[in-house]
Order: C-alpha cells, then structure tokens, then sequence
C-alpha cells in the first residue's frame, strides 16, 4: 500500500505537468488557428491563458499583436514586454523581433548595439531573417566594425537555403 501511495505521489506531479503542457500548447494551436483567421478577439483569449502560464510561444504571438495592432491597440511597449518574456526563453522569433523593434527605433531609442544582441540570439538557432539583418548591418557598419567577410558568414547561411535576398547582396560584395 505504501509503495501504491508513494509511486501516485511521484507520478502524480508528472502527470500534472504533462498534461498542463499539453493543454497549454493546445492553447496556442487554438490561438494561431484563430490568428491565422485573422478572428483577433478569440485569438486573444487562448493567447493570454497559455502566456499567463509561461508558454514562450503565446508570448510571442501577443507581441506581435501588440506589436502590429492585430485585434488591439497597438503598443511598443507592451509588444517589447511581451517579446522579451518569449525572448528569455529562447524564442527565436520574439528575439528576432527585439532585434528590429530596436533597429528602427519602434517605440525605444535607436539602437543598433541592442539590436545587433536579439538578431544574433535568433541567428545563432537559424533563424534565417535574423541572419540576414545581421549579414546587413556587418555590410553596413551598424552597431559593429564593419566587415564583408563578417556579413558573407552571415549571408551564406540564408543563401544557401534559398533566400534570394542573401543570394543578391552576396553577389553585390563578392569583390569587396
């Protein structure tokens, strides 16, 4: 009985957790679904539960809600507040996103060292579009020395998967 007892007090929290994940993520699928349906308000609602609970995917997609105005008032700051939840966790997305937000100057001081910091975050999973904005801001100089071979390193990787913007601002520094 006692061994009964301490396996249901062992596997009951594991349970718990994999369940309460599992609802979380179909939190977020119900989200992207509605999103995708551009039905903001419900989209909102399964977005704001699984954030609540920490799930870095729903923070992302309510930053950019935020972020673009999709179905809310939009706000910088909280679009920032969200993506920095989601970015903390490794989200590529929502680091890829700080990354622009401060390039531009959306709704904070312009800064291409900050910048540079969130794309390349995002860069180092493979998150293609932030290989590319750092392949751009090595050509151009923009919160680092700038360096061609820097941004060829950067370059390469989305080039060689097929981004055809890569493949052309290769082409344009080959000779320098």
């Amino acid at each position: 009985m006692k061994k009964i007892i301490y396996t249901f007090i062992v596997l009951l929290p594991i349970l718990l957790f994999a369940c309460g994940n599992e609802d979380v993520n179909e939190l977020v699928d119900k989200g992207v679904k509605l999103y995708d349906e551009k039905n903001y308000s419900e989209a909102i609602k399964y977005f704001e539960i699984a954030a609540d609970q920490g799930e870095a995917g729903a923070q992302y997609y309510l930053g950019m809600m935020y972020h673009f105005g999709d179905g809310v008032t939009q706000s910088y700051f909280e679009a920032i507040r969200l993506y920095k939840l989601a970015a903390d966790q490794g989200n590529a997305v929502a680091q890829f996103y700080l990354g622009y937000i401060y390039k531009n100057g959306d709704g904070v001081t312009q800064s291409y060292s900050e910048a540079r910091k969130w794309y390349k975050l995002a860069a180092d999973q493979g998150f293609t579009p932030a290989q590319y904005n750092l392949g751009l801001m090595y050509e151009k100089g923009q919160g680092v020395t700038q360096s061609y071979s820097e941004a060829r390193k950067w370059y390469l990787m989305p080039a060689n998967l097929g981004f055809e913007d890569a493949e052309e601002r290769l082409e344009r520094i080959k000779n320098k």
